[in-house]
């Protein structure tokens, strides 16, 4: 028998283990050699005490699965910039800077720049990850917090939480301006016309407009 290797697994053989010593405890009021039963299923409970590991070892483990991915965005009078910075489990950074080449306002750039994150994130094959943005609305939106009252916000936040389905475990976190300095600096880049020609991507509509791939 393996032991069980994540958090379902330990919980699911608990269960069964706390049913079959009921059972076992009500059986042996009839008959003696349950006893003999009784034993085995002791011996099975510690084989899983023996063999499971911590849960806190477990959540050590998950951290240190994760990826970073911090949003920021800049916008303009005709043009929003975005900045995205994904951090590997080993520490490794990837930049990534977009033009949005229209008029647009400063919730709206938000929501492309976390759009953005979380494509990318997906395209790297992260499957736990934590994002950070300096945004309380957008973050609040996100996590419930907060109510997305206009219908193109209500647009955007669908879009994020089908993306959201796709990872095992992602975290949205509202940090300081001050912590998220990096990614602010590449969206300002981003967002300034001359610096076109050294972007990742130019983008010339919203992406709720754009049709799903």
């Amino acid at each position: 028998m393996e032991p069980p290797r994540n958090i379902k697994e330990v919980q699911s053989l608990t269960e069964r283990v706390a049913a079959l010593n009921r059972f076992v405890s009500k059986a042996t009021d009839k008959c003696l050699p349950f006893f003999k039963v009784l034993k085995k299923a002791q011996a099975l409970a510690n084989f899983i005490v023996e063999f499971t590991p911590n849960l806190g070892d477990l959540d050590e483990v998950n951290e240190d699965k994760k990826w970073v991915v911090y949003v920021d965005s800049s916008s303009k009078l005709h043009a929003g910039g975005i900045g995205v910075i994904l951090k590997s489990p080993e520490g490794d950074k990837l930049k990534y800077t977009a033009c949005l080449w229209y008029q647009i306002t400063n919730n709206k750039v938000e929501y492309e720049a976390l759009l953005k994150g979380l494509k990318l994130a997906k395209s790297l094959r992260a499957e736990l990850i934590v994002v950070q943005g300096d945004s309380q609305l957008i973050m609040g939106q996100v996590n419930g917090i907060c109510e997305a009252k206009e219908e193109w916000m209500k647009k955007y936040l669908s879009k994020v939480k089908r993306l959201i389905k796709k990872f095992k475990e992602a975290s949205f976190h509202q940090v300081p301006k001050e912590e998220n300095m990096e990614a602010n600096a590449l969206a300002k880049v981003a967002s300034i016309e001359w610096s076109m020609d050294e972007l990742d991507e130019v983008q010339y509509m919203p992406s709720i407009d754009l049709p799903e791939v």
